[in-house]
């Protein structure tokens, strides 16, 4: 996983495919 991505969105998004795209998206 990247670390990088908030604690957030693995909450509310499926760590899947979508693990990456809000680290590349900053919110």
């Amino acid at each position: 996983r990247i670390p990088m991505k908030p604690a957030i969105d693995s909450d509310l998004k499926p760590a899947s495919h979508s693990d990456f795209i809000p680290a590349a998206v900053p919110i």
